[in-house]
């Protein structure tokens, strides 16, 4: 259920980008979700790199997929720092305030799907066993040490890419017109109906 967490968020990367993809889309918009999404694969770039690095890693499991996914953040970092300098290097706003508080018609309705996730997100994060526990209490505690570091290791994974997209819609909205925040929002409820 954790793998399928992450999976699905990923998708719900995907969706986004495969939406902003589109021609009739503003090239300032573009850029900025080419800037956001490259912070996001060079952040789980040097996030797995750390993972690597833990000396409580498990014997039992095999490093290859984090080899494999390192390769594959720095491929998707790398591909996106080249579509961002092309695109015109456009950086999203500045402005806290702008970031969290999207103006516009669908500002509101992005602010609240943001803040939907932050409310998911952070409690993946940093409070995973009573997390857990608020939905089935003393459920892990039947597991292995080693299952229950592989659950809360992917669920830590799934939250840290849902704090990704929810900065990334931030960011996205920020500097979009009204066009790209309908997309933006459309391209979501693609991902929620998911």
């Amino acid at each position: 259920n954790m793998m399928s967490l992450f999976g699905i968020q990923i998708f719900f990367w995907s969706i986004i980008s495969a939406a902003l993809a589109r021609d009739a889309v503003s090239s300032k918009t573009q850029s900025v979700a080419c800037f956001s999404s490259l912070c996001i694969w060079l952040f789980f770039l040097v996030n797995d790199a750390i993972s690597l690095l833990d000396p409580e890693f498990p014997e039992e499991l095999p490093k290859d997929a984090l080899y494999g996914n390192l390769v594959m953040w720095a491929g998707f970092a790398a591909l996106l720092y080249s579509a961002w300098k092309e695109s015109g290097s456009v950086m999203p706003s500045t402005d806290v305030k702008t970031l969290l508080l999207p103006s516009g018609q669908f500002g509101t309705a992005i602010t609240v799907i943001i803040v939907n996730s932050l409310m998911w997100c952070l409690p993946m994060c940093f409070l995973r066993q009573p997390f857990i526990d608020s939905f089935t209490r003393g459920f892990m505690d039947g597991f292995s040490p080693l299952i229950k570091k592989m659950v809360f290791s992917f669920m830590g994974q799934a939250g840290k890419m849902m704090v990704c997209n929810a900065l990334n819609m931030a960011a996205i909205a920020s500097v979009g017109d009204e066009d790209a925040q309908y997309r933006l929002l459309r391209a979501i409820s693609v991902a929620y109906m998911f």
